[in-house]
């Protein structure tokens, strides 16, 4: 049985483990909402004999934490890396929720070394972190024929598309690909690029209206299938200035067989040198090289399509990454999550 509702989602697979999904999706600052979330929460736990609290988002592990006090069920915690990355930098409501969120986790999941050296460094012990290589799923992001109907809705038929998909923030860098289309226009006009996210737009509309390159950029907003958008791209480019190892849009754009640009930030050089191609952060002209680059060399824009695919079938699979994460909730709840390597939660 699946139980979903606006708040939150709880998974029940009968004989399986049964997890409750706290995510972040549905936040709102209504102080009545937080009681009304709290108090359909705690009653799903017991309505439902929810084993684990997963939190999807250390910000909002206050409502964990006080579930897990009230219910005495385990709470596990994901640690994305932008949660803990910037925690220095924001207020000291949010520093004080995401240490508590460290604090009461049973277990936290680390999607990739350098968050697992920021828990580290958190004073988080060792044995409380679960490292789990971010997977995707390679049925569902794989390399797909360019989606007819997207390109007639975006009105494209043969230009070079130029794609970035995420939040349009500024450290993911989404500035400098505005900046870099001036000098990749100058050598290509078949060209657009196509941002995919929400965040601050109006800013990089009024970038590119500044550089007079308004009519070569497509803005979107947030998507669900965006397996379509990566059918119809030419190059994705990723320029953060933070991070990439494992940003989701790496791991899936790997999985859909593409060719990537991405920044040398965090431990991306040490895992993707020979299969992306990596710039220096906040360098335009370097961006805009890279894409003429991959845009006139059909030979190597082939070759960094296959090595993607390839990579993503053996190292980010989700059936096989799977198994360990099944063997620590398991100790957690002591029973099955998944069988016949499947997710069933």
């Amino acid at each position: 049985m699946l139980h979903d509702s606006n708040n939150f989602k709880c998974y029940d697979t009968m004989k399986y483990i049964k997890i409750i999904i706290i995510k972040s999706d549905y936040y709102t600052n209504r102080i009545l909402f937080v009681f009304e979330y709290l108090y359909k929460l705690i009653k799903n736990i017991f309505r439902e004999s929810i084993d684990i609290i997963f939190v999807h988002y250390l910000l909002f592990s206050i409502f964990g934490i006080i579930a897990k006090l009230i219910t005495g069920r385990k709470m596990v915690s994901w640690a994305w890396g932008s949660d803990i990355r910037s925690l220095p930098n924001k207020n000291i409501f949010y520093r004080y929720i995401v240490k508590a969120g460290l604090k009461f986790s049973d277990k936290i999941i680390s999607p990739h070394p350098e968050t697992h050296d920021l828990l580290v460094k958190l004073n988080v012990p060792k044995n409380k972190i679960i490292d789990f290589q971010y997977s995707v799923d390679v049925e569902k992001f794989k390399i797909r024929s360019p989606d007819k109907e997207l390109l007639d809705d975006l009105g494209l038929t043969k230009e070079f598309v130029v794609l970035y998909l995420g939040r349009l923030d500024s450290f993911k860098g989404c500035e400098f690909i505005i900046e870099s289309i001036p000098f990749v226009t100058n050598e290509e006009k078949n060209v657009k690029i196509i941002f995919v996210g929400d965040g601050d737009q109006e800013k990089l509309q009024s970038m590119a209206e500044e550089l007079g390159v308004e009519n070569y950029v497509f803005f979107t907003g947030a998507k669900r299938h965006v397996e379509k958008y990566y059918s119809i791209a030419t190059v994705i480019v990723l320029p953060s200035i933070t991070e990439n190892i494992w940003s989701a849009v790496l791991m899936e754009a790997l999985a859909s067989g593409k060719a990537i640009i991405t920044t040398d930030v965090g431990y991306t050089s040490f895992f993707l040198k020979d299969l992306v191609l990596i710039v220096e952060p906040k360098n335009p002209i370097a961006i805009a090289k890279s894409i003429l680059r991959i845009i006139y060399d059909d030979k190597l824009r082939k070759e960094l399509e296959r090595k993607s695919r390839e990579y993503a079938e053996q190292n980010l699979n989700s059936s096989l990454n799977y198994r360990k994460l099944n063997y620590e909730l398991k100790q957690l709840s002591k029973k099955k999550v998944f069988q016949n390597n499947k997710v069933v939660l």
